[in-house]
């Protein structure tokens, strides 16, 4: 990780920390997450699967419960990969 990007970092671990200890909505967390991580830190390819998860989203209603899933799942990946 750049060094530029450490803030931003401890930002993504603590929003994935409350998605998965349940204090955060996973959808909110995660656009949270999105918002603080994707364009601010260039795009980075550990998170372009919560830019896909988002996209589908919004663009498939019909499988919300399975991206909400999925999008826990990235939380917990994402605090096991930083610890």
């Amino acid at each position: 990780m750049r060094p530029e990007n450490r803030p931003h970092a401890s930002f993504l671990q603590h929003w994935a920390r409350e998605i998965t200890e349940g204090r955060l909505d996973v959808l909110q967390g995660s656009r949270l997450m999105l918002r603080v991580g994707w364009f601010p830190m260039g795009q980075p390819k550990e998170l372009e699967q919560l830019w896909n998860l988002l996209d589908d989203w919004d663009e498939i209603p019909r499988l919300r419960g399975q991206i909400t899933s999925e999008l826990f799942v990235f939380a917990k990946e994402l605090l096991r990969k930083e610890s």
